[in-house]
């Protein structure tokens, strides 16, 4: 049989294995949250069994991109289905991305130094700001520019965990990986949501990747670079270069120390600092900043968890502590 036939028959088996938990997530989701538990995750979960345990018959190079098509598909349905309004700190944020795409770059220190919620105190997330700005400028000015560009991440982030599972262990396991984030309840209705998880993870496994496989040349440079864009957006990821140390120290140990390894660590963590404190001078130096991003904040957040009636959720009534240092001191 002609390769590109067999290659295309093989291609729309998986397909047809997918298709039906698209529907079936496109039914639940209008029945109710209940019927969406109970219905769609055992089906999914059956779904998945099958692609696993077929795939030794199914033998599909383009495995990545059919996980991709349907985590695509899954969180797209969402969006359709789900009308999420960003409240609280996801509206504040919102409004501030829409001032910046409506005006020029050159009054954009303008709009910072008006806006102390991020100029003063929380300049460690003005980054996440400007992504939501770019989805905007380009994507058009509308809250669904945001998630459309978020949704795409999300879907990307399961192919890095096919990809990085497939790596890690085999095809098997990559593709358990990357299907069960693709079908997440969890991951699904972040789609809707304003938040910063959806590139900073696709970054952050991206990173992984590349620092682990080292498929070509510069690998541990591009793996440092997208580690520091995770970090942009979603600044957690000194917790991932502390995993890296650990694993070095324990494959060192169980399998003996190498140099080489030892000085692509110490390369990645000294790209990812450099790139880290070069983006902190210059947003100060843009007039975009007036705080360093660095900066976690944690009197404001020890003032804020003070509140026992928020619960840990964002509060419009310590909002205005934002700006406050000496009530910050006085409830510190």
């Amino acid at each position: 049989m002609n390769i590109k036939v067999e290659t295309g028959r093989k291609f729309v088996h998986y397909l047809l294995l997918v298709f039906p938990a698209v529907c079936l997530a496109f039914f639940t989701i209008h029945t109710g949250r209940n019927a969406f538990s109970l219905i769609y995750m055992p089906t999914a979960l059956l779904l998945i069994f099958f692609v696993v345990y077929l795939s030794p018959k199914v033998r599909v190079r383009f495995s990545g991109l059919v996980i991709f098509i349907t985590a695509l598909a899954l969180r797209l349905i969402c969006l359709k289905c789900w009308t999420i309004t960003p409240l609280s700190d996801y509206l504040h944020g919102l409004d501030f991305s829409m001032k910046l795409a409506n005006a020029k770059i050159s009054e954009w220190s303008s709009v910072f130094s008006q806006n102390d919620y991020y100029y003063n105190v929380w300049s460690m997330h003005i980054p996440h700001k400007l992504y939501q700005t770019a989805a905007l400028l380009i994507f058009g000015k509308s809250i669904y520019s945001i998630q459309l560009l978020n949704t795409i991440f999300s879907a990307l982030s399961c192919v890095l965990a096919y990809l990085l599972a497939r790596h890690l262990f085999n095809r098997k396991a990559g593709l358990i990986a990357g299907f069960l984030m693709a079908f997440n309840p969890t991951s699904l209705l972040f789609s809707a949501l304003l938040t910063n998880q959806h590139p900073a993870t696709a970054f952050c496994l991206l990173a992984l990747l590349l620092y682990l496989a080292r498929p070509f040349k510069g690998s541990i440079f591009i793996s440092a670079f997208s580690l520091f864009v995770s970090q942009l957006l979603r600044p957690e990821m000194y917790v991932v270069l502390i995993a890296l140390v650990c694993y070095e120290i324990y494959i060192g140990i169980m399998e003996g120390f190498e140099y080489k390894k030892f000085v692509s660590l110490l390369l990645c963590c000294t790209v990812f600092f450099l790139l880290l404190n070069f983006t902190d001078i210059s947003l100060k130096n843009a007039g975009w900043s007036n705080k360093s991003m660095l900066d976690s904040n944690l009197k404001y957040k020890l003032a804020v968890g003070q509140n026992q009636d928020a619960e840990g959720r964002f509060s419009e009534e310590d909002y205005p502590l934002a700006g406050d240092e000496e009530a910050i001191e006085r409830l510190v």
